[in-house]
């Protein structure tokens, strides 16, 4: 009874770690992201990995090219090969390693069969899902070598799913199977695969490019874990891309209805589905960095105080516009909602959209690549005359409580792009961001531009004040320290020297950010 209650305690208080491949891309990094483990976890607790390095890149173009180029084939099959067999010879003592290369070449072998037939979405997502296999294997094996007891699962013994564009988790179904496997493993950290399940005919589902995170989230809710924590190659969220942008500042908290709107928007820091599994839950979330645990994070508050402010800049390089044009007779109101709703119930509603109606025109905005699937799944609906596919488009966009209601933030955002090739304006229903669609895909500049202009803003005024006495330079002190404000200050004190009017420069320097 005893061991029991220690158990339902244990579960009351796990955490799940998530790391992504570009934290698992060499042996330095498994080495260190075994070292985390070991001092932010404890046994019972979750990990859930990603592929190694690019290593599904590596499986999509080996699959595209085994079909029109066998000699590129060949090399990419020869890279992975290598790769995974020095990350394995690299990381652990010869007899494991023996033990884990035969392991990964009988795989190696079958998914090499698999080629040889035509390719299909079940042939496709078993070869592409591999990658996770193979990294929670020798990440587990990894932790063994750390003296960690460490218990590696496939996260299709117990997810279930079904094949379409966006395979949801049946939670009802894959449940009680999760739970098996957390009683038998309780006093282990278990390391999982992210990115895949399996369907009732027991094939191989992908839960969307980059799911891993999804997975993660998922498996979180499932278990009723305390928190997760999401690894990556940087410390959080920030202000903007911080590859892309030197100034962009990390925020330490993040209300989760903006976290929610930059993963809608398809920011390469949030899977679009990240938080749907914990929407309804009390789940911690937090953004940390394997490299550097101690550079800081983003934590997703549920509740937090927020003035209307501009908290990120996004942008896309690459989007298309899907162009509906319905029938004359069509009642284009009617048929627009239609379309709405078939977009939320298969979960690919648009970054953004214009509606023309005197046109019979509607416009969505989508990522390259989901939009030729969702003109297509669109197609079988048959509700419009015509649908085309415009490509090289680019988006930009601000993200905030209520900053479409500021109209600071809006006219500051309009002006910036005023000189650009804008396509539509849009902004959410909530009015939490505000989306400019360019026929152009290179927005480096005009990104760089937004976050100087909006969120490292500098309003420099200068200030002189005559006065013999201290008052008013007392006063100007204070206004140094008041942190809404950007000033330069020149302070002429007068002083009488020897019957003689002296005019006494005092500069103040005070440069404070908005955040």
């Amino acid at each position: 009874m005893n061991t029991m209650r220690r158990r339902i305690i244990q579960y009351q208080n796990r955490q799940l770690h998530k790391f992504g491949g570009s934290s698992l891309s060499d042996i330095k990094c498994y080495k260190r992201v075994a070292g985390i483990i070991k001092k932010y976890s404890e046994p019972g607790d979750l990990i859930v990995v990603s592929a190694a390095g690019t290593t599904t890149n590596q499986l999509i173009n080996w699959l595209k090219f085994s079909k029109i180029n066998h000699h590129l084939a060949s090399k990419v099959q020869e890279s992975i090969r290598s790769y995974q067999e020095n990350l394995i010879i690299g990381l652990l003592s010869k007899k494991k390693a023996n033990l884990l290369k035969f392991n990964f070449l009988s795989d190696f072998t079958h998914l090499c069969s698999l080629l040889n037939k035509p390719i299909d979405n079940y042939i496709y997502s078993e070869i592409v899902g591999h990658g996770e296999i193979w990294s929670a294997r020798l990440m587990s094996a990894v932790l063994e070598e750390f003296g960690i007891s460490s218990q590696w699962l496939d996260a299709r013994l117990f997810l279930r799913a079904e094949h379409s564009s966006h395979p949801e988790i049946d939670e009802i179904a894959s449940r009680p199977l999760l739970e098996k496997h957390l009683q038998k493993y309780y006093n282990k950290r278990l390391v999982m695969t992210g990115f895949i399940a399996k369907s009732k005919k027991g094939q191989t589902v992908l839960l969307g490019r980059n799911g891993s995170d999804y997975s993660a989230t998922q498996v979180g809710a499932l278990t009723g874990v305390k928190k997760i924590t999401i690894w990556s190659d940087v410390a959080g969220i920030y202000s903007a891309d911080p590859h892309k942008v030197k100034d962009a500042y990390l925020l330490p908290f993040l209300r989760f209805d903006e976290a929610s709107e930059l993963a809608r928007l398809a920011a390469p820091v949030l899977h679009a589905r990240t938080l749907q599994p914990i929407s309804f839950t009390n789940i911690d979330l937090q953004f940390r960095c394997s490299y550097d645990p101690n550079k800081g994070s983003t934590k997703i508050a549920r509740m937090l105080e927020s003035a209307t402010d501009v908290k990120i800049i996004t942008s896309h390089d690459n989007v298309c516009l899907i162009e509906v044009i319905l029938f004359k007779y069509q009642n284009f109101l009617q048929t627009y909602k239609k379309i709405n709703l078939f977009f939320k119930k298969n979960q690919i509603c648009p970054l953004a959209e214009r509606v023309k109606l005197k046109n019979q025109l509607i416009q969505f905005c989508y990522t390259k690549e989901v939009a030729y699937n969702v003109m297509c799944n669109l197609n079988k609906v048959g509700l419009v005359k015509k649908i085309s596919l415009r490509d090289r488009f680019s988006l930009v966009a601000i993200v905030g409580a209520g900053i479409c209601k500021n109209s600071l933030y809006k006219d500051c955002f309009y002006q910036n792009l005023k000189d650009q090739p804008v396509e539509f304006f849009w902004h959410s229903k909530e009015n939490i961001s505000l989306v400019a669609v360019l026929s152009t895909n290179k927005t480096l500049y005009l990104v760089r531009k937004l976050h100087q202009s909006l969120l490292l803003l500098k309003k420099h005024f200068k200030l002189i004040l005559f006065d013999k006495s201290n008052i008013n330079f007392c006063y100007l002190i204070l206004l140094h320290s008041y942190k809404k404000l950007f000033c330069f200050i020149i302070f002429i004190k007068i002083v009488l020297y020897k019957n003689v009017i002296v005019f006494k420069l005092i500069q103040i320097n005070c440069v404070i950010n908005y955040y």
